[in-house]
C-alpha cells in the first residue's frame, strides 16, 4: 500500500474536519446545539425502550412502573422525531460536510496525480479494502484452532449425553434432561457464532483508531471516484 498517499489524505481529512468544525461554530451554532440535543434524545429513547422491554418481558416492577416506562418511552420518541424535523429545518442551506470533504479530497488527488487521479483512486480503494480483508483472514486463521476444539468438545458432549440417555443404570438421564443439555449447547454455539460475527464486523468496520479513519477514507474515495470522472469528462 502507498502509505504516503494514505497518510497525506488522512491528514487532509483531519485538517478539513477541524476547519469545518470551527466554521460550524462560527456560522451555524444553532445547528450544533440542535444536533447535540438530537443525539442525546436518541440515546435516551433507546435506553427507555430497552428498559420498557425488560420490565414487560421479564415482569419486573409493578404495573404503575411499567406504564410509566411506556409513557416516557413514547414521549422520548415524540421528542426525538420533533428534534429530527427541527434539525432538518435549521440545517437547510448549510453546506454538507461530507460533500465538501469529498471535493477537498478530489482536488488533493488531482493535485497529486493529475490525469491519473481516477486510476489512483481505484488503487487506493483496492489497497485499503485488501488491508481490511487481510485483517479478517488473520483473525480467522488465529481462531481456527479454537473453533476445531469447540467442535470436538461439542461432539463429545452430545455423544456422552446420547449414551447416558439410552443406558439403564443409575447414571442414565431423562429425555427432558437430554433436551435441556442440547438446548444449552445450541445456545452456546449461537453465542460463539454471534461473538465471532461481531468481532469480524469490528475488524471490517472499526469504530476507533487509525483503522476507523481508513474505513472512513474508503467511503470518501468511493464518492470521489465518480467526482473525479465527472471532472475528467468535462
Amino acid at each position: 500500500m502507498n502509505n504516503k498517499a494514505v497518510k497525506t489524505l488522512l491528514d487532509k481529512v483531519k485538517e478539513f474536519e477541524e476547519f469545518f468544525n470551527e466554521y460550524e461554530k462560527q456560522f451555524y451554532p444553532k445547528v450544533i446545539k440542535i444536533r447535540n440535543k438530537f443525539l442525546i434524545s436518541l440515546i435516551v429513547f433507546i435506553t427507555l425502550m430497552l428498559t420498557s422491554y425488560v420490565l414487560w418481558l421479564w415482569d419486573f416492577g409493578d404495573l404503575c412502573v411499567k406504564i410509566a416506562s411506556l409513557i416516557f418511552t413514547v414521549f422520548s420518541l415524540w421528542y426525538f422525531i420533533y428534534l429530527s424535523r427541527k434539525f432538518d429545518k435549521v440545517s437547510d442551506g448549510k453546506p454538507n460536510k461530507f460533500e465538501e470533504l469529498c471535493r477537498e479530497i478530489k482536488y488533493e488527488l488531482i493535485l497529486m496525480y493529475g490525469e491519473k487521479a481516477s486510476y489512483a483512486v481505484k488503487l487506493l480503494i483496492a489497497d485499503l479494502t485488501d488491508k481490511r480483508d487481510r485483517s479478517i483472514k488473520r483473525y480467522e486463521s488465529s481462531i481456527q484452532f479454537v473453533g476445531r476444539i469447540g467442535i470436538i468438545l461439542t461432539t463429545a458432549f452430545v455423544t456422552l449425553a446420547l449414551n447416558k440417555l439410552f443406558v439403564a443404570d443409575e447414571t442414565a438421564i431423562s429425555v427432558e434432561t437430554f433436551l435441556g443439555l442440547i438446548l444449552i449447547v445450541a445456545i452456546i454455539v449461537w453465542l460463539i457464532n454471534f461473538i465471532d460475527s461481531g468481532i469480524k464486523n469490528i475488524i471490517k468496520y472499526p469504530i476507533w483508531g487509525k483503522a476507523s479513519k481508513e474505513v472512513y477514507l474508503i467511503d470518501i474515495l468511493y464518492e470521489v471516484k465518480y467526482m473525479v470522472l465527472e471532472k475528467e469528462n468535462k
